[in-house]
């Protein structure tokens, strides 16, 4: 695509670089209208017609209401707007959604009373847009997108219920987080990243077909014993068969 933006014989570049050009453009509005390191987090559709945006910078908030509204964020800046104005549904599609992917409930107990552990999470892009956001503008979002995931739930109150929360932002943690392959990479790489080295082996979740559950991780621990004693090792239940083996 860069290519197709230069292959012309004929362009032209601004003495002293393209930021003259911003400035220009910022003399003509004028300085005093515009607002720098300012995050807008709210949008809203007036009964006037006229659009209002809400604003936080280090110091203040402001609000301030437009005959119209050019937004220029990128969809991931969108997608962490707490409440914006309800679009069409490709356009939701597009670039909002609910921000979280999966809700994992409490397998364990269940029926019983007192409080549970409900997990959100997302992978990989969708994962990467929350990583601007602080922990209380993280929790600020779950717990409104989880409240409209249960709004045709009366007896569900989310902000009641909820008491404590603990997050974590895998890409931050060093080497954390589990394998999750791209377009291609599981068929291509899988079997040569799992094969031993002369007497170096490779365990670990990433190198099960089971990839990011603990039976993963167990399943690797069971093929890498049997490769390092050199044998068959029993299995470690009924259910379990081999990859050249068809289920019975």
């Amino acid at each position: 695509m860069q290519n197709l933006d230069f292959d012309t014989k004929e362009w032209v570049t601004i003495r002293d670089g393209m930021s003259r050009m911003t400035q220009c453009a910022a003399n003509l509005v004028g300085f005093e209208n515009i607002r720098l390191n300012t995050r807008v987090d709210g949008i809203t559709n007036l009964d006037d017609g006229r659009v209002e945006l809400s604003a936080k910078s280090l110091h203040q908030s402001t609000t301030m209401a437009f005959d119209a509204v050019v937004l220029s964020i990128p969809p991931a800046a969108i997608h962490n707007i707490v409440d914006p104005p309800k679009w069409s549904f490709m356009k939701e599609q597009a670039i909002r959604d609910l921000r979280f992917r999966w809700i994992v409930f409490p397998s364990n107990d269940m029926g019983s009373s007192g409080s549970g552990v409900l997990l959100l999470y997302s992978w990989m892009s969708d994962a990467a847009k929350w990583s601007g956001l602080s922990q209380d503008e993280r929790v600020k979002i779950c717990l409104h997108d989880l409240s409209k995931h249960y709004a045709d739930d009366p007896e569900i109150d989310v902000y009641e219920q909820y008491i404590e929360s603990f997050d974590v932002l895998w890409t931050n943690e060093w080497c954390g987080g589990d394998a999750m392959y791209l377009p291609g990479q599981f068929s291509r790489f899988h079997e040569v990243a799992k094969a031993r080295e002369r007497q170096i082996f490779f365990a670990g979740e990433h190198f099960s077909r089971h990839h990011t559950w603990i039976a993963g991780a167990i399943d690797s621990a069971w093929r890498t014993t049997g490769e390092v004693l050199g044998r068959g090792v029993q299995a470690l239940g009924r259910e379990y068969f081999s990859a050249d083996q068809k289920r019975e």
